[in-house]
């Protein structure tokens, strides 16, 4: 749309040609629009957002000037909420929360947030910029390489400080930090929604906890673009599969797709001490699963003592005894002690305790996994009941760790 409609714009002569081409883009603008939830949040994550409403300002600028700003596609509530997604997202200085096909180090085009900055007077988008590295591929683009020159920051006082918690209802998403304003506390990310999602995985229930500038336990981001993985085989890619997600695997089973497989939001609330979510997650498993129910509850904790994410599995089979395992996705180093497994990013550390009479720990490695940034070595660690069970309960603590 901003290449047809923007080309017309600059080019067209014919007033009522023109009219009639941007009446057609106007169509798939709002088809654009609907695909974000009411509080303004893409299923897709902050990198497609870049890319698609970076293109969808570029229009709204070019048709805004063409019309004398008598037709203003940045107007109006929805859009400034979807415009705030990379500032509710944020993880820590330069990373954001990256479930789906989005990259595990996600960026912006500077020149975008700050004319969105201005045009719609949201500072904390021009204060983004500012923490992460120049010169990514999309600023040599010559749509944003010719912006960069005219769509420049003005000095914004202070660094950006998000919110304490920022939830996101049509998707499920939610982002708990346990301390705003310092940048290598704990955060905590959690989504339901399905597995009919645009870019999707199929990871409903997964979780993203972050500390020290580091997503220690991780999403692993996008495997790398080729014809197989838009392809039936999709969903064989560990990335794509709900095997490279931290997610439940009841009775061996992993999730399946479509829209039909998906979360229900059983309760959420957000206070100064805790920050919840918990999700029926029955319905994203297929049949062979024999799930009555399964029913995840994530939570952030802020203590006297320090903060820890809660992470609870309750299950139960329909018919019979099944098998239940727990798993943890990372890129770090795992360890396991006798009620613990210590996991060691680059950075940052977490502590995961367990109840050894509960659950039993291992760890399996899946090598040079074919990711977008290049192979990498995936870590799963699986927290699994001992024997097989007609109903349980698995506990997971995850606290920070000073190494």
């Amino acid at each position: 749309n901003a290449g047809v409609a923007g080309a017309a714009i600059h080019l067209e002569q014919d007033a009522a040609r023109l009219a009639e081409i941007l009446a057609r883009a106007s169509c798939s603008l709002d088809d654009y629009l609907s695909t974000f939830d009411e509080d303004g949040g893409s299923s897709e994550g902050p990198a497609y957002w870049s890319y698609g409403f970076g293109y969808y300002t570029v229009l709204a600028h070019l048709v805004g000037h063409r019309t004398g700003w008598k037709v203003d596609l940045l107007e109006g509530e929805h859009v400034g909420r979807i415009a705030r997604f990379p500032s509710r997202t944020r993880l820590s200085p330069g990373l954001y929360v990256n479930f789906s096909d989005c990259d595990v180090n996600a960026g912006f085009v500077p020149a975008h947030l700050y004319y969105l900055s201005r045009r719609l007077d949201l500072p904390d988008l021009a204060r983004l910029p500012e923490e992460q590295p120049r010169g990514g591929e999309r600023e040599r683009e010559l749509t944003w390489a010719l912006r960069d020159l005219f769509w420049r920051s003005e000095h914004v006082e202070g660094r950006f400080v998000p919110a304490r918690h920022d939830w996101f209802g049509g998707m499920m998403w939610m982002v708990a930090r346990q301390d705003p304003e310092d940048p290598g506390a704990l955060v905590l990310a959690t989504k339901g929604g399905h597995n009919g999602e645009m870019h999707n995985q199929n990871d409903v229930g997964n979780v993203i906890v972050h500390v020290d500038g580091e997503s220690v336990i991780s999403d692993i981001g996008r495997g790398r673009y080729t014809k197989a993985y838009f392809g039936p085989e999709r969903y064989e890619h560990i990335a794509n599969s709900s095997r490279g997600h931290s997610v439940p695997i009841p009775n061996g089973q992993e999730q399946l797709p479509g829209t039909e497989h998906g979360a229900r939001l059983l309760e959420h609330r957000t206070g100064d001490h805790a920050d919840l979510a918990a999700f029926e997650l029955r319905d994203a498993y297929p049949p062979e699963a024999d799930l009555g129910s399964l029913r995840r509850t994530v939570v952030l904790r802020r203590d006297e003592s320090g903060a820890s994410v809660e992470l609870t599995d309750e299950v139960r089979f329909a018919t019979e005894p099944g098998t239940f395992e727990s798993v943890l996705t990372t890129f770090g180093e795992a360890e396991v002690f006798p009620d613990s497994v210590l996991l060691r990013g680059v950075r940052g550390a977490l502590r995961v305790v367990f109840d050894p009479e509960v659950v039993v720990p291992r760890i399996e490695t899946l090598e040079d996994v074919d990711l977008a940034e290049g192979p990498a070595d995936v870590r799963r660690m699986i927290f699994a009941f001992p024997e097989p069970a007609r109903e349980g309960v698995a506990r997971l603590r995850i606290e920070p760790e000073r190494v």
